[in-house]
């Protein structure tokens, strides 16, 4: 059973373009993350950016190692890495879904909560918000706990 939520993500403009950006620049799929602040029931995604990754026509691989350097980064230039609670990835020019190693690689994510998005070339895309996997559309989020 699925409850909706008075929840709701946030992204300015500018964050999307950012995100869109690297999706239509990079000729495979490409993955990156993002930085989220949480007001109440409002989670604002504010940063979005990219690690080193191996990337291919139906995936991108992305190392524990990089990971740890691009947070390293953010550290070494006075931010913070609590707030990194957004996934994303593309699907070049396929349509936007959840594939099973999807699930798997933003399930192995050990985090508080996890706000992760597909996109592809074409502006399409779906949120998937995570307590346990749960799938929402842009404009409404569905979780069954909290």
């Amino acid at each position: 059973m699925k409850y909706k939520t008075d929840l709701s993500i946030e992204m300015d403009k500018q964050i999307y373009d950012k995100l869109f950006l690297y999706i239509e620049h990079c000729d495979q799929e490409i993955a990156g993350f993002g930085r989220v602040k949480r007001n109440g029931n409002v989670y604002k995604i504010y940063d979005v950016f990219i690690v080193d990754q191996e990337v291919t026509s139906t995936s991108a691989s992305l190392t524990a190692e990089s990971i740890g350097a691009a947070m390293s980064e953010i550290v070494a230039q006075g931010g913070q890495i609590d707030d990194v609670y957004f996934h994303w990835h593309s699907h070049a020019n396929m349509d936007v879904f959840w594939s099973s190693i999807d699930e798997n690689a933003i399930a192995t994510l050990e985090l508080p909560f996890l706000i992760s998005l597909v996109g592809n070339k074409r502006g399409q895309y779906n949120f998937a918000s995570i307590v346990e996997i749960h799938f929402i559309s842009a404009s409404m989020i569905w979780l069954l706990r909290l």
